[in-house]
């Protein structure tokens, strides 16, 4: 940092980052389906998600700050230093403790193996999950 005249000013400080988080979310949800001549099946449902947690984060820089001066250099005076510390924290939770969504499935049976595709989402997000199951 300059602060005129020559001088510059040095922090030499440590910066530290410290984040705490702790989010539960438990979702209940139902769903219905129809099954088409065994090889195919259509789901549908819906559910809300409860979310409850906190995150806290705080940053800081701590240490030594002095400044450095071409005059003072020449004339061998030492600058008084001094330490800083600055310090931003903040927390939070979830922005909404229910969010409602959808849910549209469907699967392929195919003798011993299910394949199956499943999407749920609402107005602002969306998943989508593919994958295979085995039956005995």
């Amino acid at each position: 940092m300059n602060a005129g005249s020559g001088t510059t000013i040095i922090w030499d400080g440590q910066d530290n980052i410290l984040y705490h988080s702790k989010m539960d979310v438990v979702p209940v949800s139902i769903r219905t389906g129809i099954q088409f001549l065994y090889l195919f099946r259509l789901s549908v449902g819906g559910g809300v998600a409860f979310a409850k947690g906190n995150s806290d984060l705080e940053l800081r820089r701590f240490g030594r700050a002095y400044a450095t001066n071409d005059i003072a250099a020449l004339l061998g005076l030492t600058l008084p230093d001094a330490y800083l510390d600055l310090a931003l924290k903040g927390s939070g939770g979830p922005s909404s403790p229910r969010n409602a969504y959808g849910t549209v499935g469907l699967e392929i049976n195919i003798p011993f193996i299910k394949l199956f595709v499943d999407a749920a989402g609402d107005q602002k997000h969306y998943s989508a999950n593919a994958g295979i199951r085995m039956v005995f």
